[in-house]
């Protein structure tokens, strides 16, 4: 769809209070950044009771989301987190579903499995580490490649995406 401008700050060079401050400054209606730093502005946003700021979404990438980012950002935003799930090998593996906060697996690029200590698929609701293959790779072929990631198998979602699910992204060992 369209696009309009972007406005970008460096997560590195500025602490989360100048960030803050610029955020107020700014008319987009997004606010892409590490879950980690959503969590800590919605925490300066609510501290600050003079100056309010609602976003449409805070979509997130590079970290573990936890339930307690999630109810910081709505609270703080009024906002919808919203997570993507990559890797620097693989590229985007996942998004997260557009009704729930489970995510579903770009089958199309990426071959991902979720698997025990002996490499056989769990059951959903079971955790296991992710296998991932690459299907568009042929110059370097990535196959069954343990990402050090753990996960949550999920079940078939009613969203209407008929993608593989999963429940929840748990991190590197």
């Amino acid at each position: 769809g369209p696009t309009g401008r972007a406005w970008s700050k460096n997560l590195v060079a500025h602490d989360a209070e100048e960030i803050w401050e610029w955020v107020l400054t700014q008319p987009a209606p997004y606010l892409f950044t590490s879950p980690s730093m959503a969590l800590r502005l919605a925490e300066i946003a609510r501290a600050d009771s003079r100056r309010r700021r609602h976003l449409q979404a805070v979509v997130t990438f590079g970290e573990v989301v936890r339930a307690e980012h999630r109810a910081a950002v709505a609270a703080a935003f009024g906002a919808r987190l919203i997570d993507r799930y990559s890797s620097e090998e693989m590229g985007w593996l996942a998004f997260q579903c557009p009704r729930h906060d489970h995510y579903h697996a770009l089958s199309g690029t990426a071959h991902l499995e979720i698997v025990d200590d002996d490499n056989r698929p769990v059951a959903a609701g079971e955790t296991g580490r992710v296998l991932v293959t690459a299907l568009h790779q042929y110059a370097m072929p990535i196959i069954r490649y343990d990402i050090g990631d753990h996960a949550v198998a999920g079940q078939p979602c009613d969203c209407g995406i008929h993608l593989p699910v999963i429940q929840e992204i748990l991190g590197r060992e």
